[in-house]
């Protein structure tokens, strides 16, 4: 299939409040420009927005209802990898930063649709309910397979149940970006967690061993028959390059737990709902390959019990996984437009409370 080349985008380097630089990609639509931008947060691994090899993608779903998109590669991302972060750290500095910066260029009363994946939808939720951010600059929250909730499938809370992730960090010492390229120069002990992440049980077995390492340590995530060969390969053979493993450790302790909480595993987020006064929209896959659906379920009641009146959605999708609610061939007309209409209705309810102010 032919498709036009790739919209061009803006790339800002960012320092955050603790020194750490991290950059964030910009894309400005042709023609008509809606005035709320959207602001992207990848999960903990591959990029699940931007894809070139495919023909439709969410950055580009976006770009042609008008909107201004944002996507932020913080220090978890192969372009800025961390080799010491916690996920708090994506919550307190990077998130905050890029959003400043959508600020600095939009105003300090600008309101952004955030759309978040996985490990992204925890961390908007720390940047939240932590405090980092004020719910007065989001016009809406959208979250794939995540939320403030966390909730496993039970291979993956067996594994859970495991010192797995202590004994995968013991292994790596010092350094803990793992290289995932086929080939790629690697240390000794580098080679030692990923022979034994090879041998860890998941529901797809796969050719690519980049794919295999990282079903090792997170479980598959996608079912493979979602996505289509070009766009796998693209994942496993350049967009993927190295898998900072730092941040595992509280993920880990989020899992065990169901829900977020901080690097020691202390209850700082779910005790704030008066910080996450916004509408939401909780996604999952019926087809459950990392989180379940009950991770949506729990956030949705969450929200309306804590905040009633505003817009709360939840929708599972049938069919897909994890990553692949996103990352699927078809994707573009099963689940983006969950999202983008969700936009929208926020959109009236914004317009009209303007003007009745005026």
């Amino acid at each position: 299939m032919s498709f036009k080349s790739y919209p061009p985008s803006i790339l800002h380097e960012i320092t955050t409040g603790d020194g750490f630089g991290i950059t964030c990609k910009q894309w400005i639509p042709d023609g008509e420009k809606k005035p709320y931008p959207a602001f992207l947060i990848n999960g903990y691994v591959h990029d699940v927005y931007c894809l070139p090899t495919e023909p439709r993608d969410m950055v580009r779903s976006l770009l042609d209802e008008g909107y201004e998109t944002w996507l932020l590669q913080p220090r978890l991302h192969p372009a800025n990898p961390a080799n010491d972060f916690t996920m708090d750290d994506i919550g307190k500095y990077d998130i905050p930063s890029a959003i400043a910066k959508v600020c600095e260029l939009h105003g300090p009363s600008v309101k952004i649709h955030v759309i978040a994946h996985c490990a992204g939808g925890l961390s908007i939720h720390m940047a939240l309910m932590g405090g980092h951010i004020s719910p007065v600059n989001i016009a809406s929250l959208s979250c794939t397979n995540s939320s403030m909730y966390f909730k496993l499938t039970k291979l993956n809370l067996v594994k859970l149940t495991l010192p797995l992730i202590h004994i995968s960090m013991a292994i790596l010492g010092k350094d803990t970006i793992l290289p995932l390229i086929e080939n790629s120069k690697e240390s000794y002990r580098q080679w030692i967690l990923k022979s034994i992440t090879r041998l860890i049980p998941r529901y797809e077995r796969c050719t690519y061993d980049e794919c295999t390492v990282v079903s090792g340590v997170f479980g598959n995530p996608y079912w493979h028959e979602n996505i289509t060969p070009t766009l796998h390969h693209w994942l496993n053979r350049q967009a993927q390059v190295t898998l900072p493993m730092s941040g595992l450790r509280q993920i880990a302790k989020i899992g065990s737990t169901g829900h977020i909480v901080d690097a020691t595993g202390e209850e700082v987020y779910l005790t704030h709902p008066e910080r996450i006064l916004l509408p939401t929209l909780y996604l999952s896959g019926g087809r459950s390959i990392v989180a379940t659906p009950e991770t949506s379920l729990l956030a949705h009641q969450y929200m309306k019990l804590h905040h009633p009146g505003f817009h709360h959605k939840r929708v599972v999708v049938d069919g897909f996984g994890h990553s692949d609610v996103l990352l699927g061939e078809e994707s573009y007309k099963k689940v983006f437009p969950h999202i983008i209409s969700h936009m929208k209705f926020v959109e009236q309810g914004l317009v009209a409370d303007s003007s009745a102010k005026n």
